[in-house]
């Protein structure tokens, strides 16, 4: 069992680092992506899974009660979201930066840098023009946390990047990702 798990980090680390096509989908993924590019081991450090059974149980619940469903609540059919960490001395003094082209078959949607040196990628999948896929990563180095989002999504891309910036617990980077999201792609 050990070398299997082993033997397939070395696969992993070994395309990722030599820029073959690694699709990071999950949390998970982008917390190995990210700790073999810097060298260091991220830990989990809170998280929670919701999926679509769930999602259509609340539906059905506030349904019942006559009260509104929000949009958000329509639109998710499964959400994840989790926060690593890692000990700020354990990064190298110039660490890698998680740029959109490490995401393989996403389209970035907003890309931001803070003036504390944390990026902020909302990147989306989709159908045509509608985005299905939502994985918002806010990178702050020793914190890294990443939310994944499926479902119809094009009327909620907005909202579920005040929840992933909120669950960063950086709410003031609210307005400039709105405002990067509303400028026009180059």
């Amino acid at each position: 069992m050990i070398r299997n798990r082993s033997a397939g980090m070395l696969i992993f680390a070994t395309l990722a680092l030599h820029g073959c096509a690694t699709t990071l989908r999950t949390p998970e993924d982008v917390r190995q992506y990210a700790g073999i590019a810097r060298g260091v081991e991220y830990t989990r450090e809170s998280g929670f899974q919701v999926g679509d059974g769930l999602t259509t149980l609340v539906r059905t619940a506030l349904s019942a009660s006559s009260v509104e469903t929000p949009a958000l609540v329509d639109a998710i059919d499964e959400l994840e979201v989790a926060t690593y960490r890692t000990e700020a001395w354990t990064l190298p003094q110039k660490p890698v930066v998680l740029q959109p082209s490490d995401f393989s078959g996403w389209d970035p949607l907003v890309t931001m840098q803070t003036e504390r040196s944390e990026n902020f990628l909302a990147l989306g999948r989709g159908r045509g023009d509608s985005i299905r896929h939502l994985l918002l990563v806010v990178d702050g180095g020793a914190k890294l946390t990443v939310v994944r989002v499926e479902g119809y999504l094009d009327d909620v891309v907005e909202q579920a990047m005040k929840f992933a910036l909120d669950r960063a617990e950086r709410p003031d980077l609210i307005d400039g990702a709105e405002r990067n999201l509303a400028a026009p792609a180059e």
